[in-house]
């Protein structure tokens, strides 16, 4: 049976469609997940230290009402809406406690017995100068539940939500919030109601990602398709692409869904990942279908694959490579990006193969460059021969390039998760005012090990030295310590003498005090949240300025050494929370994402060196592949910009689009050894290649440019660094690289041992 018979077009065709349906129905097991948790595995050190921290102190995620007053805080309307608040607060499903300023422990000395209440229990105690000026030095109340400008308070909810159906709990819990408070907003003037915390976040986080699967990203596919159609006059090579895409795609997010995997803002990068990597093989099949002006479209069709088969198929090995690498993370998410991306990248190669034929010779319309195209590289062909064009290159277009590649030695790799979101975003916009104006959002939780009990007089001794310290760094907006309980105690317990506001010198006294306390607490305030039942161990929060991963990192070793060098009754101390685990893990992913490059590139280099028989081929690639990420990232350290997440997540794909042009060159040299002549030879291949090349540079490029639209970072990221590393590649492959091949030097002819 023939290549082109119409009976083995129309296998391929249902192959392709019953692939497509099996693998497909795995799209309905595909969840949203909201939980944060879903980027650690289990044996995550740092997931494993706050589920211990949890076990100890209680589920510690806090569900924030910020309430900012024109008229300040301490009016007795403003503390009557606090009331309000604080009782609304305690009806939002799985709240285990509500701590604000109307009702904190406030304890004082009645006939020497321990007394605690509310602060603010009646609308007489505004006016009760020793209550505010309590909760105005407290440190368990300013920048915790007060702001220094005595403008806002903070209604803190503890909430527990099991993992299991977190997502619709955590739905639940939003929804029942906004009900309450946003009617509370209207019916109090005066009074601006923000809700944040990590549930709001999460579902920020899920929000935007599905937001701009639905906006940015079909736009990005349609501008990026209307133009591969104005390049090549025709609208049977972008509708063809699209059935493609959709074929694969279909096929890849389905696979996603029987792995088991969840739809979340990583995973949710895959489909534009599959849609360039198969656009760039499109393109050049559409290319070399073009340039056949005789003969049977179905033999046109098949001819331009199989011409273009082995370079394809030796991109899409390399490509499949690097994104099964990713199953080196620690983070379940990125793996299963990687895994999607790659079985989309191996069905787009079969339907590029066994589909892509048949529709072009099925779909009416001509396929062919543009005259433009033709023109720019017929006069690129013109100008490689002149004597000034390598020096022209070099000054132009090189040393830019090259200056911004030196650069990127000055790149930070860091990740800061609360600014996922662009400064235009409406819940970065709270996070800002809460950070700027009310309180601190990144909290490190530590539990600190006594060597002989909490109450120890020299264990409490340490805890307190050690909140005294963290409160004089920089970093560092408050701490939540119950040392300052204990000493508050001990001042009202003696006649409020400031002298004696220390920690009691004897366990005994400790251990007194201790007990009267939590014996005149209310419901819902015991102190189970800051000592273990066992009472080995505080519990200390500790409430950073910065949330950016390294610095939370770098402030970690520092209490650590502190620790090390001060304390011997604490005999271990263990951060965890949110902040903690997102500062490590987003290093140990961007690290994991660069060792994947690192990967491909090896495959890449051992499958060019061993396919052309030649180190030169591989030197080229190298400097062709690296080159183009190196002058990005120079532009983005530039721009003052840190390699985080969003940056790191794109490597693969910005490679993918790279390689696959070096690889396309290389095969169009050596395909045309005959041409003695260098220059001979580079002008052929401009004619043939170049086309595709402009091709997949403007239109992925224009189409990546669209992600920058958006006002969430990690979308924003991708659309800038991968449209700057196709730009830089195209300048590099159209024209640093033809500069190169032509020069008779020794790299040429080391070439030219691959021809042989």
């Amino acid at each position: 049976m023939k290549l082109g018979h119409s009976k083995r077009r129309l296998v391929g065709i249902l192959s392709a469609i019953a692939l497509m349906l099996t693998f497909g129905a795995g799209v309905v097991k595909l969840e949203s997940a909201t939980d944060y948790r879903i980027f650690f595995q289990g044996e995550n050190a740092q997931l494993k230290q706050f589920n211990d921290y949890q076990d100890r102190f209680g589920q510690q995620e806090d569900y924030l009402i910020v309430l900012t007053f024109e008229d300040g805080v301490f009016s007795e309307k403003s503390l009557q809406t606090i009331r309000e608040a604080t009782k609304l607060a305690w009806l939002l499903p799985g709240v285990e406690r509500v701590d604000s300023l109307t009702n904190f422990q406030y304890t004082k000395n009645h006939n020497n017995e321990l007394v605690v209440e509310d602060l603010f229990t009646t609308p007489k105690h505004a006016q009760d100068p020793e209550r505010i000026e309590s909760a105005t030095t407290d440190p368990a109340i300013n920048n915790i539940l007060l702001s220094s400008n005595r403008k806002s308070s903070i209604v803190r909810a503890q909430v527990r939500i099991p993992v299991e159906n977190r997502t619709v709990l955590a739905r639940n819990l939003q929804y029942e919030a906004e009900k309450r408070f946003n009617p509370f907003e209207r019916e109090n003037e005066g009074v601006k109601v923000r809700l944040i915390g990590q549930v709001p976040y999460d579902l920020a986080m899920d929000g935007a990602a599905q937001r701009d699967s639905a906006t940015v990203y079909p736009l990005l596919f349609i501008l990026a398709m209307f133009l591969i159609g104005i390049f090549y006059r025709s609208w049977s090579a972008p509708a063809s692409l699209a059935l493609v895409y959709v074929g694969a795609m279909i096929t890849a997010i389905g696979f996603g869904g029987w792995i088991g995997a969840t739809n979340n803002p990583i995973v949710s990068m895959a489909p534009v990942m599959i849609f360039v990597l198969i656009a760039c093989h499109c393109v050049h099949i559409f290319n070399a279908y073009g340039d056949l002006d005789r003969g049977p479209e179905q033999q046109r069709a098949y001819w331009a694959v199989k011409t273009n088969l082995r370079p394809i198929a030796l991109t899409t090995l390399a490509t499949i490579a690097g994104f099964l690498s990713l199953n080196f993370s620690q983070s379940p998410p990125f793996r299963d990006l990687g895994n999607i991306v790659a079985f989309g990248c191996f069905v787009g190669l079969l339907w590029i193969v066994f589909v892509l034929p048949a529709l072009l010779s099925l779909i009416p319309g001509r396929v062919k460059p543009a005259i433009f195209m033709q023109v720019i590289s017929g006069l690129q062909a013109r100008l490689i021969k002149s004597d000034f064009y390598r020096p022209l290159i070099a000054l132009v277009v090189l040393v830019p390039v090259l200056m911004f590649a030196i650069a990127s030695a000055e790149s930070r790799v860091s990740d800061d998760y609360l600014k996922y979101f662009s400064k235009d975003h409406s819940f970065r916009q709270k996070i800002d005012f809460v950070n700027d104006e009310v309180t601190s959002l990144t909290l490190l939780y530590y539990t600190l090990e006594s060597r002989n009990g909490v109450t120890s007089a020299n264990y409490l001794n340490e805890v307190n030295a050690l909140t005294e310290w963290l409160r004089k760094q920089p970093e560092v907006s408050a701490v939540r310590s119950f040392s300052d309980t204990m000493k508050r105690i001990n001042k009202n317990m003696r006649d409020g003498d400031q002298n004696h506001y220390l920690i009691p010198e004897s366990r005994p006294l400790i251990a007194q005090y201790l007990l009267s306390y939590e014996l005149s607490l209310p419901f819902g305030k015991d102190v189970n949240n800051e000592i273990t039942l066992d009472r080995s161990a505080l519990s200390l929060k500790i409430f950073l300025r910065e949330s950016e991963g390294n610095a939370v990192i770098e402030m970690e070793n520092r209490i650590g050494k502190w620790i090390s060098s001060n304390a011997r009754e604490i005999v271990e101390a263990k951060p965890a929370g949110a902040a903690d685990m997102f500062s490590h893990i987003g290093q140990k992913n961007i690290n994991g994402m660069l060792y994947g490059l690192a990967i491909t590139l090896a495959v890449v280099s051992v499958f060019i060196g061993l396919y052309y028989k030649s180190l030169a081929a591989v030197a080229l690639s190298l400097l062709m592949n690296l080159l183009p990420m190196a002058g990005a990232f120079g532009v983005w350290a530039f721009l003052g910009e840190t390699i985080d997440i969003g940056v790191a997540v794109v490597l693969g794909m910005a490679y993918g689009i790279i390689v696959d042009d070096t690889i396309h060159i290389l095969n169009a040299w050596y395909a045309h050894s005959e041409e003695l002549d260098s220059k001979d030879r580079m002008k052929k291949i401009m004619k043939k290649v170049f086309p595709a090349i402009y091709t997949t540079t403007l239109a992925l490029a224009a189409g990546f440019i669209v992600l920058c639209f958006s006002d969430f970072n990690l979308t924003f990221n991708t659309g800038a660094v991968t449209a700057m590393t196709i730009l830089f590649a195209g300048l590099v492959d159209i024209f640093v690289v033809p500069a190169i091949l032509v020069s008779n030097n020794t790299v040429n002819r080391f070439l030219a041992q691959g021809e042989r």
